[in-house]
């Protein structure tokens, strides 16, 4: 936490403990300025309106708490997380460029979730997509966040529950 003459601002949600979209995207300038590289999985929790809807905020709240220990589960030291807000959340794990165990980890994220609903009494409700950018360096963060949002959308509109990788084509 920074604090400026009486004023402070927090590096983290208050509801899952993640980190905020200010500080994540801090952290990834930082790391591009140094070249680095990793993976950018953009992520949204599908049906989660009709999730709180049903059911009710407080649950609602407690999906976005599951799914936030999902992806620390997932997460390596050095990785980012951050909620964005509502049910978007953003990953960025650090010198991780291999396509397969991208694919594993996404894979994992969206089953782990998906038992772990199941588990609530919310299976079937509420799933993941996730756009995935891979990136080698050269890139800035606007460029990697844009195409990764871009993939998301295509995986939402081609059913949901699933994840796709960028591709320049």
């Amino acid at each position: 936490m920074k604090c400026w003459k009486n004023t402070i601002i927090s590096i983290t949600d208050a509801l899952t403990g993640l980190n905020n979209r200010s500080f994540f995207e801090g952290e990834m300038n930082k790391l591009l300025a140094d070249d680095g590289n990793g993976t950018l999985f953009m992520i949204d929790l599908d049906n989660f309106k009709k999730m709180n809807d049903t059911y009710g905020h407080i649950v609602g709240d407690e999906v976005l708490k599951v799914f936030a220990e999902v992806l620390k589960k997932y997460a390596r030291k050095g990785d980012l997380i951050c909620r964005l807000g509502g049910d978007e959340f953003v990953t960025f794990y650090t010198d991780l460029t291999d396509k397969e165990i991208v694919a594993k980890k996404a894979t994992d994220i969206i089953q782990t979730f998906a038992e772990n609903m199941a588990m609530l009494g919310y299976g079937g409700i509420v799933s993941v997509s996730i756009g995935i950018k891979i990136t080698k360096g050269g890139e800035t963060f606007q460029e990697i966040y844009d195409k990764a949002d871009k993939t998301l959308y295509i995986v939402k509109t081609n059913g949901k529950n699933a994840y796709q990788f960028y591709d320049e084509d």
